[in-house]
């Protein structure tokens, strides 16, 4: 596309002056109206100079002119393909950048749920064990409070006769027999 437009260029290159030298073959003259070429001879000197001026011009001015574009084209198209491949690059390691995160955060979170599976697990199994434990605590207590309370029992049913009659002879005002 700009090669398109740098031979335009060339080839309007060419039309300027020549539009010039026409533009400025002869002199107008009011009086007389518009004549562009009123002598041949010097239609053919124009046309010598323009030929003598374009030859060198073209060699000196306008070829390193065209020259530089088309270098300057060219190393604006290498950079633009350049910067599109590393677009493409950068793309593709964002891109494998995003699916690694994502290998990542699945693993993580698969980790993540079997540890706290066996938590839980863990945490049910030291319950159950802490319960089991406890049961076994209240059992003994229990056990121990009834034989406590047994023998407080048997205690009071053998002291149960004498405080009676003490308390007896105590009411009565008198000893009993």
């Amino acid at each position: 596309m700009r090669q398109a437009r740098t031979r335009g260029a060339r080839r309007s290159a060419w039309l300027l002056p020549i539009i010039g030298l026409l533009g400025s073959a002869s002199p107008a003259h009011a009086s007389k109206g518009l004549v562009l070429f009123p002598d041949p001879l010097w239609l053919l000197v124009l046309l010598l100079s323009f030929a003598a001026l374009v030859i060198p011009m073209n060699a000196l001015l306008f070829k390193p002119i065209f020259r530089v574009l088309d270098e300057r084209a060219e190393h604006i198209d290498g950079a633009r393909r350049r910067a599109s491949k590393l677009q493409s690059e950068a793309d593709e390691m964002l891109q494998r950048y995003r699916e690694s995160v994502a290998e990542v955060r699945e693993e993580a979170d698969l980790a993540r749920r079997q540890q706290l599976e066996a938590a839980r697990t863990e945490s049910a199994a030291q319950a159950s064990a802490a319960r089991s434990q406890a049961d076994g605590i209240i059992e003994r207590g229990r056990a121990e409070m009834e034989s406590w309370l047994a023998g407080a029992r048997a205690d009071l049913r053998s002291s149960v006769e004498p405080l009676a009659r003490v308390a007896a002879e105590r009411v009565l005002g008198r000893v009993l027999n």
